[in-house]
């Protein structure tokens, strides 16, 4: 059809070649150039223009959403105004609203990506070195958006190098702005400790940290946390 309104329930397939308004619902996938309402796939979703909501038990495609997408492994568009939820990934070249699943992938973000791991590429990133009482020598990588942020890290004793302390782990942050040249973090960090290779328990650290981040340069900045750890 070129358009349709206001129903199309299929087993297989619904094609619409123009414009859709109301519901397509399909056992496999559902196609159109643009739709007003809600397409519904056992399989995937594919469109140019969305108004509505997007539901696909594996995938949905966008040019152009403003609404839900809702899939059970991946979302893809190039530009979303509303939520994409997934359980593995969501992709999108300018994301306003919220992303949420295991990985969240977008080059403008003005909202919050949620998930285990979150690149933005006009985004939040940061390459952190650090010292505290525990480890002496850390290295942390923080990707994401300021107001969510996933926090990678490593760390290491550095006395006896060839059977090391050493920890890896992974943890969230968010950052708030106080000032032009300051923020304040709040931290959540799980390291796992490790002596040497041996990796055979669980024998970790949980580390709360609130810290102020200052400035020094547009790329360049020092911070100073207070931690509370617990084993």
């Amino acid at each position: 059809k070129n358009d349709a309104t206001p129903c199309q329930v299929a087993g297989i397939a619904n094609v619409v070649g123009r414009k859709m308004i109301g519901l397509q619902s399909a056992g496999i996938a559902n196609i159109c150039s643009e739709i007003e309402g809600v397409q519904s796939a056992g399989i995937v979703n594919l469109t140019e223009i969305a108004n509505g909501v997007q539901v696909a038990g594996i995938a949905n495609h966008a040019t152009s959403i403003k609404g839900v997408q809702i899939a059970g492994f991946v979302n893809n568009t190039d530009s979303i105004d509303g939520f994409q939820i997934a359980s593995y990934l969501n992709r999108a070249r300018y994301m306003k609203g919220s992303q949420i699943a295991l990985a969240n992938i977008a080059d403008t973000c003005d909202g919050v990506p949620v998930g285990l791991l979150s690149i933005v590429r006009k985004g939040y990133h940061k390459l952190e070195l650090s010292a505290n009482e525990i480890f002496h020598a850390n290295i942390a990588f923080r990707t994401g958006v300021k107001k969510f942020n996933n926090i990678i890290t490593v760390g290491i004793i550095p006395k006896n190098f060839s059977n090391p302390l050493w920890t890896f782990g992974y943890g969230l942050g968010t950052s708030f702005t106080l000032s032009k040249n300051s923020m304040l973090d709040v931290d959540f960090t799980l390291h796992q400790i490790i002596k040497g290779s041996y990796l055979t328990e669980i024998n970790t650290i949980g580390e709360l940290t609130l810290g102020l981040d200052f400035a020094l340069s547009k790329k360049t900045s020092m911070f100073i946390v207070v931690s509370y750890n617990t084993y």
